[in-house]
């Protein structure tokens, strides 16, 4: 298993912006674009950029 440290939107807690599953990568549209390619990098899915 894997461990990075990490932020999304300038917070630790990225569970509360976040989720990822097998198939995609729910993340919010305001993420950074360093912040993008790291998740990317780590998870290797589908990310899907949303907003409530």
């Amino acid at each position: 298993m894997k461990i990075e440290l990490g932020t999304i939107r300038e917070t630790p807690f990225v569970g509360i912006f976040a989720i990822a599953t097998e198939k995609f990568i729910l993340v919010p549209k305001t993420i950074s674009a360093k912040e993008e390619t790291k998740i990317t990098n780590i998870f290797d899915e589908v990310m899907i950029k949303a907003s409530i």
